[in-house]
């Protein structure tokens, strides 16, 4: 006694592999590093933290990011 004939067992696996594609597919993409500046202070922006600079440099003597 057969359940299930292959032809179906085909039909279930693309039917459940296309529901879990379609919204990976359409899902925002993952964070990555920022475009375009992104939250970081761009040169001669305040800062006190070499973290918050877009160069990574903040002369923290002056409190600005240099950009070098």
């Amino acid at each position: 006694m057969k359940l299930i004939s292959g032809k179906q067992l085909l039909t279930i696996i693309v039917i459940v592999v296309g529901l879990m594609v379609i919204p990976a597919l359409g899902s925002p993409p993952t964070p990555g590093p920022p475009i375009g500046g992104g939250p970081c202070v761009p040169n001669d922006g305040r800062c006190w933290s070499n973290r918050q600079c877009c160069s990574g440099v903040c002369d923290k003597t002056l409190g600005y990011c240099n950009p070098w």
